[in-house]
């Protein structure tokens, strides 16, 4: 399976360095920004030390759930929990072919 490249920037940045602006665009509502489809991701727990990580998974689409692809670990800043800022990235690393795994650090989140 052939991976597309990505690179993670700023839209204003990706709009300025497109052949094609169009694709991208800045919604009228902020909110709306950095939206990702939770139907697309699958609710995990795994170890982590002494406790019980709450984490999500987001497989590439069209992909056999026993298909190995490459993978990434995505943990947000300190304090934040994986459905604040990751959910918009892990699903674009998804669609260009990459298994993504986010989760919550100890304490916050429904990790104890």
């Amino acid at each position: 399976m052939a991976r597309n490249s990505i690179r993670i920037r700023p839209t204003t940045v990706a709009m300025g360095e497109a052949s094609d602006p169009s694709r991208y665009y800045l919604p009228a509502d902020p909110a709306n920004l950095l939206h990702a489809d939770p139907a697309r991701r699958d609710t995990v727990k795994f170890a982590g030390g002494t406790a019980t990580l709450a984490g999500h998974l987001y497989r590439p689409p069209g992909v056999a759930a026993d298909a190995r692809t490459p993978g990434v670990v995505m943990c947000g800043p300190i304090s934040s929990v994986k459905e604040q800022t990751l959910p918009h990235y892990a699903q674009r690393l998804s669609d260009a072919g990459y298994t993504v795994l986010t989760f919550d650090p100890r304490n916050p989140g429904p990790t104890p």
